[in-house]
């Protein structure tokens, strides 16, 4: 595999031009009703009743989107140093990919889980949207971490179980269905196989 973002800017500038999202695909979110969306419901009233205020402020220092909240000092990852060091590529991959991912929030417009489930309660920051499908948190925080992982190798485990972790507080957070976070997992991916192979 070549090295990530070897010429960042240049390739986000070349992407963003060839509209890019056409190049992936994600089937639609669980039907209404159907048993895959009863069982996102349950996993998050499960969220719900085992997350603890220390999960809930984790989460909420992520609810905006950016290189620090995800992986800065306050996530015991990157120093902030190393978070100047790579502040302008984090920043351009972070557009990138919610970039890719509004085009499918447009096309499914699944509501957030709240706003279906009046007995699930956020612990965190609203969005400023209601489309939930698929999660921009998680695709962005596994693409960063692919990014992070090659340019600090000594921090790659604690990096890349945090891009993980990303999507994870989505969940504990309760602003997003499970399977949103599998289908932002699952962009992700092609994110990385398609455009730095």
């Amino acid at each position: 595999m070549k090295p990530l973002f070897t010429s960042t800017l240049f390739l986000f500038q070349l992407f963003s031009l060839s509209g890019v999202s056409l190049a992936y695909d994600l089937p639609p979110p669980p039907a209404k009703g159907s048993a895959a969306e009863i069982q996102d419901f349950r996993i998050l009233h499960q969220y719900q009743n085992e997350r603890t205020s220390e999960q809930c402020k984790a989460a909420d220092l992520q609810s905006r989107p950016s290189l620090e909240g995800m992986f800065g000092p306050s996530t015991g990852i990157l120093t902030a140093a190393e978070i100047r060091l790579v502040a302008n590529q984090g920043d351009q991959i972070i557009h990138h990919v919610f970039d890719i991912v509004e085009p499918f929030k447009n096309q499914y417009h699944r509501m957030r889980p709240y706003n279906e489930d009046l007995t699930l309660h956020p612990c965190v920051s609203l969005p400023g949207g209601s489309k939930a499908y698929p999660s921009g948190h998680t695709a962005a925080g596994i693409v960063l971490a692919n990014f992070l992982a090659q340019k600090f190798p000594a921090k790659k485990t604690a990096i890349l179980a945090q891009g993980i972790q990303v999507g994870i507080n989505r969940l504990i957070g309760g602003v997003h269905h499970p399977s949103d976070v599998t289908a932002g997992q699952n962009l992700a991916k092609q994110i990385l196989n398609e455009e730095f192979k």
